[in-house]
């Protein structure tokens, strides 16, 4: 009786904390157009993604990038009452990745709660970071298509450089024999090759 007692005060004591939470199902393709496109993959632009894609969702709502810009937008300083100090600067950041739980749902999604003492404040965080995980990811891809790019213009280039240096032999041939004509080539070969077709 006196344990009840004592846990009742102490629950009457502490104050009372929300939850506002989000659910992300991720999808098994970023691109519709490639599973719509391409008939190799046989991919379903319908169906939810992978456990591979749940982690993934999981490691960037914990990466430290999200949390410390959701701590820059919403300034939990004046809210949990910190001083304006370099050391309490990194406590706001910890208080807040404190309050906010990232975990894996039974059915391979993912599940981001954030707990304050005020629900308005609980709820705009969550949907905040929500938005920031899309800008997240659009960064990640587009610096993998930067990289892709990069990669594809120095290909592009080397092929230019081979095809000017074979077209400049070609024309060094054609000036010391005059007997080969790169240009015309092409289509002196399909006139012969019709004149034979047409011969049997």
């Amino acid at each position: 009786i006196i344990s009840g007692i004592v846990a009742a005060g102490l629950s009457l004591l502490l104050p009372n904390y929300y939850k506002s939470e989000v659910l992300f199902l991720p999808s098994e393709v970023n691109a519709l157009s490639k599973s719509i496109i391409n008939e190799g993959d046989r991919l379903d632009p319908y169906m939810f993604g992978t456990e591979k894609d749940s982690e993934y969702i999981l490691e960037m709502l914990s990466s430290w990038q999200i949390i410390e810009q959701t701590a820059k937008h919403f300034n939990p300083r004046e809210h949990y009452g910190l001083k304006d100090t370099p050391l309490d600067n990194e406590k706001m950041v910890l208080k807040l990745k404190k309050n906010i739980k990232v975990k894996r749902s039974d059915f391979l999604g993912a599940k981001l709660k954030v707990w304050d003492k005020d629900p308005q404040y609980a709820c705009n965080i969550a949907n905040y970071m929500t938005e920031q995980l899309q800008v997240l990811r659009h960064r990640m891809k587009q610096a993998k298509a930067d990289s892709i790019l990069t990669c594809l213009s120095a290909s592009r280039d080397s092929v230019k450089k081979e095809i000017m240096i074979l077209t400049d032999s070609l024309h060094r041939l054609q000036e010391q024999t005059n007997m080969y004509y790169p240009h015309s080539y092409n289509d002196r070969f399909a006139q012969e090759l019709s004149k034979q077709v047409a011969a049997g």
